[in-house]
């Protein structure tokens, strides 16, 4: 299998990290009652399995009885967020709060918040499915907080109209 060459790392890693950064989309929280503290099965280290077989590590971390930190990715150049548990419908979801980057700078410079989702589908053999908001969705509908938090309570909204595509984490 080839590898990688070292000048490309960085550029793929950064394009990972703007693609979670187009998802932070929002200013103000989707749900701002806010939520709880995720399941504590989801808590720790996890693994996303990749078909490159470049792995990317996440932590979830309790903080206190409502929140938890995530750290993604949880090597060079990682990102902190704030998570939150809420359910919607039956199903899983984080919602997000971008804190800072892994060199402590807060992003965006603007000092402003910003929010987003993950849909969150526990799997068998303690596999989680996550899909984050698609930006680009959710630009294109004109879908505010509200609006969006709408969406995803109504009964005959599909859900895939606004999250992206599957990435799978397992245990290391």
């Amino acid at each position: 299998m080839k590898t990688i060459p070292r000048r490309f790392v960085l550029p793929i890693l950064l394009c990972a990290v703007t693609l979670l950064l187009s998802s932070c989309i929002f200013e103000k929280p989707i749900y701002p009652a806010g939520g709880k503290l995720p399941p504590s099965d989801w808590m720790g280290m996890w693994v996303e399995k990749t078909s490159d077989n470049k792995p990317q590590a996440a932590a979830l971390i309790p903080l206190d009885a409502h929140h938890a930190l995530l750290h993604y990715p949880a090597n060079k150049n990682g990102l902190y967020f704030d998570a939150q548990a809420v359910r919607c419908r039956d199903r899983h979801l984080l919602q997000l709060k971008l804190l800072a980057s892994e060199s402590g700078a807060k992003i965006p410079a603007d000092n402003s918040d910003r929010y987003t989702l993950l849909w969150v589908e526990s799997q068998s053999g303690g596999v989680l499915s996550v899909r984050a908001l698609d930006g680009t969705a959710i630009k294109n509908q004109k879908l505010t907080p509200k609006s969006l938090r709408k969406f995803l309570a109504s009964p005959d909204s599909d859900w895939n109209k606004v999250f992206g595509s599957s990435m799978t984490f397992g245990r290391p």
